[in-house]
């Protein structure tokens, strides 16, 4: 039955097979082109590939994109189905209906072009658009400690550094704790003073430190967080938060 398609509407009909726009009549034609030649089932795969590859599993196809290249199939449909009235009309019909096909193989092409490049420089900006992070500079709150600490946080991933400077080493028995100091209605369990224990740390000899923390997921709404804090806590037991703060950035 091949022989007797023209190349252009089998075309189309495995287009609207693939796109799940053939109608009844379409249909059984495309059943029985199927039937006569089992191999167009290859042309459908890669047809089906190519669309696939076009529109990523992880990012659907918007509905104006699809509506698009159904309305590109429906013209070429439309000149395929013009009808043969005398030979002139048919030789006119075939250059037509070769027009049509090109056209649409053009306008499905550049749709699909179109919509990658889009998706090609949204995935540039996300890439060159650092995420917003947020950073806070700890002062001291009394006049003889000269220490100053630093925590940058990235709210998206709630990851942080911390990055301490002329802290006093401590004794063994003492560590420095950084605390998140949230608003009393906060939807998070903090203790009695209103403060999520968020990292221990020590300091070397010379006071300094830095180290990659964890933090609440509080950071991902500020209006949550009432200040950060550093306080000296007993190694065994630093979430008793029995120690006033020494260093402290309130917001």
């Amino acid at each position: 039955m091949t022989g007797l398609v023209p190349p252009e509407y089998q075309q189309l009909l495995i287009a609207g097979y693939v796109l799940g726009d053939l109608g009844p009549e379409e249909a059984a034609a495309f059943e029985q082109l199927l039937a006569a030649d089992p191999s167009l089932i290859r042309e459908v795969e890669q047809m089906q590939q190519a669309l696939e590859m076009a529109y990523a599993a992880e990012t659907p196809p918007p509905a104006h994109l699809k509506a698009s290249i159904l309305s590109a199939y429906e013209l070429a449909q439309t000149a395929v189905a013009a009808p043969r009235r005398s030979t002139r009309v048919v030789a006119l019909s075939g250059w037509i209906k070769g027009l049509g096909a090109i056209a649409a193989a053009l306008i499905i092409g550049l749709v699909i072009d179109n919509y990658t490049l889009r998706r090609s420089l949204q995935a540039v900006r996300d890439v060159s658009t650092p995420a917003t992070v947020l950073t806070f500079d700890l002062e001291p709150t009394e006049t003889q400690i000269s220490g100053s600490v630093n925590v940058v946080i990235d709210p998206d991933s709630l990851q942080g550094t911390l990055n301490v400077e002329n802290l006093p080493p401590l004794q063994a028995d003492q560590v420095y704790v950084l605390w998140t100091v949230v608003a009393p209605d906060a939807p998070v369990t903090a203790d009695e003073k209103n403060a999520i224990l968020t990292e221990v740390f020590t300091v070397n000899a010379a006071g300094e430190g830095s180290e990659q923390i964890a933090v609440p997921s509080v950071f991902r709404d500020r209006s949550l967080v009432k200040a950060v804090a550093i306080t000296i806590e007993n190694a065994d037991a630093p979430q008793r938060h029995q120690s006033a703060p020494i260093l402290i950035e309130q917001l």
